[in-house]
């Protein structure tokens, strides 16, 4: 769910994800949303349209950490296994 701060007011409900979401990291901008997967896959969410925008595919196990700087993304997972995409605009 998507909630606003100023007066704690419902903004939206969404499924973000069909698998366990296991981390989420925003960027900057906070429009995008990168969540980690439990089944390895990493899902770039749009914020502003509230819809997926891409999975990306590339764990052997469960997404344990996302960090997000400008057109990388990266996800860790619980095989000590990193992996960097660079996504553009």
């Amino acid at each position: 769910s998507f909630w606003s701060i100023d007066g704690f007011k419902l903004l939206h409900h969404a499924v973000l994800s069909h698998a366990k979401v296991r981390c989420i990291s925003a960027n900057s901008a906070g429009d995008t949303l990168a969540i980690g997967e439990q089944n390895g896959s990493v899902i770039l969410y749009s914020v502003n349209r509230f819809e997926p925008i891409h999975e990306l595919r590339g764990h052997d196990g469960s997404v344990t950490a996302v960090a997000m700087e400008r057109k990388r993304r990266s996800g860790h997972s619980e095989i000590s296994q990193a992996i960097y995409w660079q996504v553009l605009p």
